[in-house]
């Protein structure tokens, strides 16, 4: 729904619009573009309010999604006992054994 409303604050009567695209076949395209825009003003919002380090705009979109993950968070298996506690402990749920005390 909210999408929607954006639609009607960008384009006052957004359903003409629609029905114009439908009409020619590019349905898809419509919605493309509609959700990029919609992508672009959110991201603008959240810089506006967010982002006070000095970034222009266009630095700001750039840096997202192209930070890598520190090697430290990267997570590994846990121990085989702990993995087959879960396993029993998740099959005492399944079978309706579970009691409060069990979880302490």
């Amino acid at each position: 729904m909210k999408f929607w409303d954006v639609m009607a604050t960008r384009y006052s009567h957004p359903d003409f619009l629609l029905d114009g695209y439908i009409s020619c076949g590019q349905l898809r395209r419509f919605i493309h573009e509609a959700w990029s825009l919609y992508q672009e003003d959110y991201l603008w919002e959240f810089w506006l309010a967010k982002v006070n380090n000095g970034k222009s705009f266009n630095d700001f979109k750039d840096s997202l999604g192209r930070k890598p993950a520190p090697a430290s968070s990267k997570k590994q298996r846990p121990p085989d006992e702990e993995i087959r506690a879960i396993i029993q402990a998740s099959k005492k749920v399944v079978a309706g054994n579970y009691t409060f005390e069990d979880s302490r």
